[in-house]
């Protein structure tokens, strides 16, 4: 079964991750030809078990600024971005938080 990545459409406005992502690439502002929105349901497991923050203890040991914006999403970017910053090994450190963003 194949299914899109980022609905045809798209009317909550709730979400601001969702929002934005259809705003962005489903609208000319930046639709690409080439990009077709498409994925097999059979690999959505491999994308939820996907973990980006396996070794961050080990492997983030340089200075290290995360950005990340003061709004709460779907994707739990703010969040991601804090515990990134708190697992971090990395003795320079900054959070800058994105106020409106």
């Amino acid at each position: 079964m194949i299914i899109p990545w980022i609905p045809d459409n798209y009317k909550t406005e709730t979400d601001i991750d969702l929002r934005e992502a259809y705003q962005y690439y489903r609208t000319p502002r930046g639709q690409h030809p080439n990009w077709q929105n498409k994925m097999r349901f059979i690999s959505m497991d491999a994308v939820m078990a996907f973990d980006a923050f396996y070794l961050v203890e080990m492997l983030l040991t340089h200075p290290l600024q995360i950005v990340v914006g003061s709004k709460q999403g779907a994707f739990g970017s703010n969040k991601d971005g804090q515990e990134l910053y708190e697992r971090a090994a990395s003795t320079h450190k900054d959070l800058l938080v994105m106020e409106g963003a």
